[in-house]
């Protein structure tokens, strides 16, 4: 496998959202050398109970 194009993502998140009905996540971008900055919709937590099925569903 080639290491070059493995990135990590370390965060932590308070317990408790002040959007009570919608899942905790992160917004996020990607920028590198002689490469346009590419927004990234959001990240979610999959240890978050309010990230289901019906939840995945619905942000696609």
């Amino acid at each position: 496998m080639d290491i070059r194009y493995q990135h990590f993502f370390l965060t932590i998140f308070q317990i408790g959202n002040a959007y009570e009905g919608e899942a905790a996540h992160i917004h996020y971008n990607v920028q590198g050398a002689d490469y346009p900055e590419y927004w990234l919709i959001a990240l979610w937590f999959s240890d978050d109970p309010r990230v289901n099925d019906a939840y995945k569903k619905s942000v696609k």
